[in-house]
């Protein structure tokens, strides 16, 4: 396979670009998905009770656009919020059944249903000094990020180079949307100026986000990275 790849990489690098020149200029005034992925994706649905996790990955200089993903990840809070209300609403409906029926004599069963999972939670990585082809500008944080997404990142090694975790306003600003631990990521405005080449991330740095983290000025975000 290394073989193989080495021979594909030298071939593309050696022979006159065509392709790539085209695929350039269509997008470079910008492009509409015809079924885009962002109003798909918050209604996959799945036999897991916890919903799906969908990580999306992308470089610091990718012509994808990352804010489809924080679109996304967006959606997909806000439904899952209206989902988790719908639950205790049901929750709360079938105790009363149950108080009502104990009351008139009448054996209770549990009617609570979950016949709908909840939406997918969205991860948003940024791989540093990276285009779109990530998987070889920077190997080290890009197999971080495929670790990470597999459920590894408590086994990740202390030195190795990590991607940056981004979230929407909506969810930096939530206490109930961590998964499980206090999760180190950034919020939109640091997005913004990282995806743009405006911010240095360097080894190490990390920005946790909290309550107030709705958008930090660039120099907040790189004292607080530091």
């Amino acid at each position: 396979e290394r073989e193989h790849l080495g021979e594909y990489l030298y071939q593309n690098s050696m022979m006159p670009g065509s392709g790539e020149y085209c695929l350039g200029e269509i997008l470079t005034p910008g492009a509409f998905a015809k079924i885009p992925l962002s109003n798909r994706i918050p209604n996959i649905k799945t036999d897991n009770e916890d919903g799906l996790e969908v990580h999306m990955i992308y470089g610091e200089r990718d012509w994808m656009d990352w804010t489809g993903g924080i679109e996304a990840q967006r959606s997909c809070y806000e439904k899952r919020m209206e989902w988790e209300s719908s639950q205790e609403e049901i929750k709360r409906q079938s105790a009363t059944q149950s108080d009502q029926q104990t009351g008139s004599g009448v054996a209770s069963r549990d009617t609570t249903t979950t016949s709908n999972s909840p939406p997918p939670r969205i991860f948003v990585h940024g791989v540093k000094n990276a285009s779109h082809l990530l998987m070889l500008d920077n190997y080290q944080e890009f197999n971080a990020a495929l670790i990470i997404a597999a459920g590894g990142k408590a086994k990740l090694p202390p030195s190795m180079p990590r991607p940056v975790e981004f979230v929407c306003d909506e969810v930096a600003r939530s206490t109930s949307y961590s998964s499980g631990s206090k999760r180190d990521v950034v919020g939109e405005e640091g997005a913004y100026n990282f995806f743009r080449g405006g911010l240095k991330f360097n080894k190490g740095r990390k920005q946790v986000a909290g309550k107030d983290d709705a958008g930090l000025e660039e120099k907040k975000i790189d004292e607080q990275l530091s």
